[in-house]
């Protein structure tokens, strides 16, 4: 729980992507989901915001996503423990132009 005088200061983005399941009644329901983006400000950071974020967007998922996935810079070390503690598992990297690759995640949910 937050302090009284402490502030959110953070970012989520999730976003579904095109693999779907339909339902009985034929309607398209996303299965897969992707993170776009979890921030948070540098002098906020080491406070366990980020797992607060990553647990309350996984946590709000609809029932029907079943991946969630999710990608970072290879020398950004913090978010990778940060993943890997909350059970991502790499499943490939990209290179970038600037020499460095992306690695891409994963998680199952339940």
């Amino acid at each position: 729980m937050l302090g009284r005088h402490e502030r959110w200061t953070g970012i989520v983005s999730v976003h579904g992507i095109d693999r779907d399941i339909e339902d009985r009644r034929r309607r398209r329901v996303p299965r897969v989901a992707e993170l776009g983006r979890l921030i948070v400000a540098p002098d906020r950071q080491g406070r366990g915001l980020g797992s607060r974020l990553l647990g309350l967007t996984e946590s709000r998922l609809p029932a029907t996503v079943t991946d969630l996935r999710l990608f970072t810079g290879e020398f950004s070390t913090g978010n990778l423990r940060l993943y890997e503690r909350f059970g991502y598992k790499e499943t490939h990297r990209t290179p970038t132009p600037a020499g460095y690759a992306l690695v891409h995640l994963s998680k199952q949910l339940p």
